[in-house]
């Protein structure tokens, strides 16, 4: 094996002042690194679980709205009822007067 292979050339040389300039990172540089490798993750979790959160309450909100048009239609006098109860007359008016 001759010293020639051995020995460094300019472009092995940069490698290697590369790589031990780079060297081991100081723990905040670590932390900082996984925060950017990790935190959009973390964001993008906390925004999905509130829009669930939201869209759970709208959808119950929702449900009691539905609750209460049941309720009063329930409440409501039926069509047979007379004039006020029927579909398309208007309460205020005097049915004698059609």
């Amino acid at each position: 094996m001759s010293t020639a292979a051995l020995a460094p050339t300019a472009d092995t040389a940069t490698v290697w002042l590369v790589a031990l300039h780079l060297g081991a990172l100081h723990p905040v540089e670590q932390a900082l690194t996984v925060a950017l490798a990790f935190g959009p993750f973390l964001v993008l979790g906390v925004v999905v679980a509130l829009r669930r959160r939201s869209d759970r309450a709208a959808e119950e909100a929702a449900g009691e709205e539905v609750a209460d048009d049941g309720a009063r239609a329930a409440q409501a006098p039926d069509a047979g009822d007379g004039p006020r109860g029927a579909p398309g007359r208007d309460p205020g008016r005097d049915p004698g007067r059609d």
